[in-house]
């Protein structure tokens, strides 16, 4: 009997008890800022600055004193938003 339950309902147990805790975590999903490196338009080139903004969003990113616009690339095509 004892050896029975330790070959057929230990590993059962051990199983649902597996899946009872896979649903019992949650995912953390924090998001940090970071500075990153964009690219501003000026004099007819496009020159690397660090910013703090993102790629998605609505504001759109500026780089200070001139409040120049901030792109993703280096071809200053993608514009970045601010965080």
């Amino acid at each position: 009997m004892k050896t029975k339950f330790f070959k057929t309902g230990l590993p059962i147990m051990a199983f649902l008890m597996a899946i009872g805790l896979a649903f019992a975590t949650t995912k953390n999903a924090t998001v940090e800022s970071a500075l990153i490196a964009g690219w501003i338009h000026e004099s007819g080139i496009c020159k690397p600055v660090t910013v703090n903004c993102e790629n998605t969003g609505s504001n759109l990113c500026t780089y200070s004193p001139e409040s120049i616009q901030v792109f993703q690339d280096s071809t200053c095509k993608r514009v970045m938003y601010r965080l």
